[in-house]
């Protein structure tokens, strides 16, 4: 099992017995109401889960789906941050990724502490050499953690929300400090 540690989390491979946890979480209307998860029944999560499960069996996966816990509970899960390939990316090798966690922790630092980890799991072992994240305009709060780790702020996107209506996206990127690369048309 892949596990990266920091001063107050273990970020680990999901293993089965994980699923109640996560789904109190992504099952959540006010946590994930800016996500992906929000259109997901809990059939549809279920299978999300199990392949993320699955995904994490690949001995060098494209995509990395953490399940975040703390130090002194590592069976309980707080959260999700997932990382791969960019869908969209303005940069070669870039990354890209979302995060979730559960409302009882926010504020508290926890996501910004797991997000620096992966990016230093990214930047020091897999040499990802751009890393990329968006989020709704209406989450301010996503913003601020990224920003905290480093990211920069570059331009905002249209897009349509779940429910068919306009909405933005916040638009992030943060360069590997020893990585050069330009910029891909």
């Amino acid at each position: 099992m892949r596990t990266l540690t920091s001063t107050r989390l273990v970020l680990r491979d999901f293993i089965h017995s994980d699923w109640d946890d996560l789904y109190t979480i992504i099952g959540d209307t006010q946590t994930v109401r800016y996500m992906h998860f929000r259109d997901m029944d809990a059939s549809a999560c279920r299978e999300w889960f199990l392949g993320s499960i699955d995904n994490s069996t690949i001995p060098a996966p494209d995509a990395y789906n953490w399940a975040i816990t703390l130090q002194h509970a590592p069976h309980i899960i707080i959260g999700w941050l997932g990382i791969g390939s960019a869908s969209h990316p303005r940069y070669e090798g870039e990354r890209d990724f979302g995060y979730v966690l559960h409302k009882k922790y926010w504020n508290q630092g926890i996501m910004r502490e797991a997000l620096r980890t992966v990016l230093t799991f990214e930047f020091d072992t897999l040499g990802t050499p751009w890393i990329s994240a968006t989020h709704s305009i209406l989450n301010p709060a996503s913003g601020r953690v990224m920003r905290a780790v480093g990211m920069r702020y570059t331009h905002t996107i249209a897009d349509i929300d779940a429910d068919g209506m306009p909405s933005a996206e916040a638009c992030y990127v943060i360069q590997n400090p020893t990585h050069h690369a330009k910029e891909t048309p």
